[in-house]
């Protein structure tokens, strides 16, 4: 699989609606320097009727992923950012958020 560049890791980090597959996850961390951990994966599973529940499709039911917000603070923790970025209520601003600031702390550290 291809690695990804810094700023495609970072594009990815700040989706916080995404379910990622592990391998995926790993690139990303691998991409922004970070060590990969597998306790950020867990199996995911269809809610509905759950108001802006995960709608997983039948052949992915239960398959283990990586929740995409999940892994931007963990990126910023690793990197001891997380307590830079601004607290936001919905999950794609909190996201581009922790990718923003792990962004700059990159950029800083050149």
């Amino acid at each position: 699989m291809e690695k990804l560049s810094e700023e495609q890791a970072l594009a990815k980090l700040g989706e916080g609606h995404a379910i990622w597959k592990p391998e995926t996850a790993k690139r990303i961390c691998e991409a922004l320097g970070v060590n990969y951990n597998p306790s950020l994966e867990e199996p995911f599973f269809d809610e509905p009727g759950v108001f802006k529940g995960a709608e997983i499709p039948p052949e992915n039911e239960g398959k283990r992923g990586v929740d995409g917000l999940a892994l931007g603070y963990y990126v910023a923790r690793e990197l001891r950012v997380e307590n830079r970025a601004t607290a936001f209520l919905g999950r794609g601003k909190q996201g581009r958020e922790y990718a923003r600031v792990v962004r700059k702390v990159l950029w800083e550290r050149r």
